[in-house]
């Protein structure tokens, strides 16, 4: 009878965590370091706000679920390397990004002028099939993404911002 009564008290409080889309999200921890970062490195997502919505979207948990519903921290990353973009001839020399999504990975090419970024297509890996809650976060990432145009780093932190009204937050990988 207590064990009924746990899990059903259990499945309440679950319930009762879920952001306004009934997803349940789970904010990514990490630690603001001052100093000066290069935007040519790893950074590792914490979600992004829509400014119209007004709240952080974290990974939904389902990103992190495993076999046997384990939780393993799988970290969304975004790479902006030096390494020239293949195919990309132009007065602004494109590079490239690449990084993974929770189900696929992905790359792209960006160009740099001041603190404005052009993006080229973004390609994921279609390796695949995201669905669901996740697959939905996937599909906005990845679009977000394709509309970046301005960052801005402040200590360890990273802000992309994108003409759709979407601020991707980011936290360096050390």
């Amino acid at each position: 009878m207590k064990k009924v009564l746990l899990g059903i008290l259990l499945l309440i409080f679950s319930l009762s965590s879920c952001t306004e889309s009934n997803e349940i999200a789970c904010p990514v921890t990490y630690t603001v370091v001052t100093g000066d970062f290069e935007l040519q490195s790893t950074w590792r997502l914490v979600g992004f706000v829509n400014r119209n919505e007004g709240r952080m979207n974290y990974p939904p948990c389902e990103t992190y679920l495993l076999a046997g519903n384990t939780v393993e921290t799988y970290p969304l990353l975004l790479t902006f390397t030096q390494e020239a973009a293949e195919g990309r001839r132009s007065a602004s020399q494109f590079l490239t990004f690449r990084g993974n999504g929770p189900v696929n990975d992905f790359s792209g090419a960006y160009a740099l002028q001041g603190d404005q970024i052009t993006v080229g297509e973004v390609f994921d890996s279609s390796e695949a099939e995201a669905v669901g809650v996740v697959g939905e976060y996937e599909q906005r990432y990845f679009d977000a993404l394709q509309r970046m145009n301005r960052y801005k780093i402040t200590n360890n932190m990273l802000t992309i911002f994108g003409d759709g009204g979407e601020e991707l937050t980011f936290v360096h990988l050390f």
